[in-house]
């Protein structure tokens, strides 16, 4: 019974995978995940790739079972979007159970924001490890580089339309458009910036290095479109987190926008490889 039990939990996951369980919680009647709970993704993948994901979403007692049926449905669609930019999606499982499994009776306002929460269990293969192909800057230069006035993010509003900000520590798998856990930071400092800032638009700029002209190939997809892949996965993340698409564009230059020409070095080849957000309107 305890491995019919089992199978039905998880089909989805090996008995050769290790399990880590997290849950996110959602505000009252809402899809939107609490900012707060989100960093517990990012303290469990910790640079490892899951191999396949199951998602179980609930909602507390108030309102309709048909209502919580549909909110817990799209809790457990918006707890993907978290997981996307690291699984395929194919590969990430969601159910809705409305409050059907309550964890407790609801009697203060601390068991009811308990309740309304989306339970992720991720199984893990072999951990991968990034490669040579990343975008990112090494703990020796200059996380701060900028071609606009300030600081990089903190001082968008006193940049000037046409001037690019190179985004630090965005760091993506070998060959693939989906980044390192650990780069959600950087993302999260560019989300809160365009929130912050709602009348700017950019444009997000993908470069590649070592090809000496084109672009690179993506693993994932098969096709050339590297540098433009992994500008559009960050603008899919803005979108997805509520940025308006409006105030979003996306460019990827391959290898024909070089800081550095030749690249004799690794620290040119890191140079070359970035993303970059252009201001485009304030």
């Amino acid at each position: 019974m305890r491995i019919f039990l089992f199978l039905f939990l998880f089909p989805f996951l090996s008995f050769s995978q290790r399990v880590e369980k997290i849950t996110i919680l959602f505000p009252f009647d809402s899809d939107v995940p609490d900012p707060a709970t989100i960093p517990v993704i990012d303290s469990v993948l910790k640079g490892s790739i899951p191999a396949s994901v199951t998602i179980d979403a609930h909602c507390d007692a108030a309102g309709s079972d048909t209502y919580n049926d549909t909110l817990s449905e799209r809790r457990a669609k918006s707890a993907a979007k978290l997981l996307m930019p690291f699984i395929k999606p194919e590969l990430i499982r969601t159910s809705g159970h409305g409050k059907r499994m309550l964890l407790n009776e609801g009697k203060t306002s601390e068991e009811r924001r308990l309740n309304r929460r989306a339970e992720i269990r991720m199984g893990f293969a072999a951990a991968v490890q990034p490669a040579n192909d990343t975008i990112a800057l090494s703990p020796d230069t200059d996380e701060t580089d900028t071609t606009a006035p300030g600081s990089a993010l903190s001082n968008i509003d006193k940049a000037d339309v046409g001037s690019t900000i190179r985004l630090a520590n965005i760091n993506f798998y070998d060959g693939l458009h989906r980044w390192l856990p650990g780069s959600v930071k950087t993302l999260n400092e560019l989300l809160e910036t365009l929130e912050k800032n709602p009348t700017v638009e950019i444009e997000i700029q993908g470069h590649v290095c070592c090809a000496e002209s084109g672009d690179g190939r993506d693993k994932e997809t098969g096709d050339f479109h590297l540098s433009v892949n992994r500008a559009k996965a960050i603008y899919d993340y803005l979108v997805a987190h509520g940025i308006s698409a409006s105030r979003l564009s996306y460019k990827g230059f391959g290898s024909s926008r070089k800081l550095i020409r030749p690249e004799r070095t690794a620290h040119d080849m890191m140079l070359n490889r970035r993303v970059e957000i252009e201001i485009r309107k304030k």
